[in-house]
């Protein structure tokens, strides 16, 4: 009975332990590259900005995505099955259906519920434009309502609506996340709000956290005109992935000028629930101006694309080896492989990126997995 004593206290200091501790989360690039999306039917989707694994529910296949662009209000079906090693088998399009009620350039989905429904009844877009968070009906494709923005985001003159609202994820609980894409006017350079949205109706903003992007400094060149100043048009947050644990993956695009052209670059990277808890709530702050404490992240990934844009980002399917499947998606605004500076020649070409993802071990399996070999030694 002591011996049991024992290893009750134990396991409840490894779970204690397990949920203070820094995840162990990496990502593995299979090496496959860039999967180009067919449309054998013709749908004409343009600038896919936004990636969603389909609920079960709503799923003909564990294959089904949904994605939308940011020059229509249409929502895309695709469908890319993953191989057993993480690679895709392929990539179509296979409809479209029109949105109604929401905003124009739609840069975000995600899953969420319907008030007093089950989890993953209802859809979530995000329009940079409007800026909006509009919850959707997935069977009738119209708009129920709009979420209730921060003053941050809607305060004239403090958000630029060309790289504003661009990401949406929703954890395992129903907790749902959105993101500006670069700094507002009133925030230092290099800080955006990563802002989270509480599982219940009205679903009224809940914490929000600063978000430091990666800096570009060594990736691209200098302006010969202006020493000092890097060649880089773009650099910001484009999506967010929620992990079965409730972590997040951001994923960052810089866009500018390198040794071999202009080029984008993507980086994803890893913020614990534990380490946004940690953070600053900025929610209530006029501008970000660098006293808050940012949420703490890890960067797992990073690549350079000649001729890619990828903007978004979705957990796909379980494989066999218990990984995630983790695909990016582009928009059509890829720049053209050799561009000669200063003549922006685009790739109407739109392509799929498969990784794979091995998430922190849960509280739980670590106590299940300790337990049994405690118990066996006993």
């Amino acid at each position: 009975m002591r011996k049991l004593a024992v290893i009750t206290v134990v396991l409840l200091g490894l779970i204690a332990v397990n949920t203070t501790a820094d995840a162990q989360v990496t990502i593995t690039d299979p090496g496959q590259g860039p999967v180009a999306i067919g449309d054998p039917n013709a749908t004409g989707a343009e600038e896919l900005s936004g990636l969603v694994k389909v609920p079960a529910v709503f799923a003909a296949s564990a294959s089904a995505f949904q994605a939308v662009g940011d020059n229509a209000t249409t929502l895309y079906n695709l469908t890319a099955p993953v191989n057993p090693d993480g690679t895709l088998a392929s990539a179509s399009l296979d409809s479209g259906q029109a949105l109604t009620g929401t905003g124009s350039d739609l840069e975000g989905i995600a899953y969420t519920f319907n008030p007093g429904a089950p989890l993953w009844s209802a859809l979530l877009v995000v329009s940079e434009a409007g800026p909006a968070v509009s919850l959707v009906n997935p069977t009738t494709f119209a708009k129920s309502f709009d979420y209730v923005l921060p003053t941050a985001y809607t305060s004239p003159g403090n958000y630029n609506a060309s790289f504003g609202l661009e990401s949406l994820a929703t954890g395992p609980d129903g907790t749902s996340y959105t993101a500006n894409e670069q700094a507002l006017t009133a925030d230092a350079a290099g800080r955006v709000r990563i802002q989270s949205y509480k599982p219940d109706f009205p679903y009224l903003p809940d914490k929000q956290v600063a978000y430091e992007i990666t800096s570009p400094v060594g990736d691209f060149l200098e302006n010969p005109l202006n020493p000092g100043q890097l060649l880089v048009a773009a650099n910001g947050v484009v999506d967010l992935a929620a992990l079965p644990n409730g972590d997040l993956l951001v994923l960052e695009r810089a866009l500018g000028f390198t040794a071999n052209g202009l080029q984008t670059r993507a980086t994803i990277s890893h913020i614990a629930a534990g380490d946004f808890a940690a953070a600053t709530d900025t929610l209530n702050n006029a501008s970000l101006d660098g006293s808050e404490t940012v949420v703490a992240k890890t960067e797992l990934w990073s690549a350079f694309f000649g001729d890619q844009n990828y903007e978004g980002l979705a957990i796909g399917e379980t494989l066999a080896s218990g990984e995630l499947s983790l695909l990016l998606v582009s928009d059509n605004g890829q720049l053209s492989a050799n561009t000669p500076a200063g003549s922006l020649v685009f790739n109407p070409g739109q392509t799929l990126y498969a990784l794979t993802v091995v998430p922190e071990p849960t509280a739980a399996a670590v106590l299940l997995g300790t337990g049994a070999m405690l118990l066996r030694r006993q």
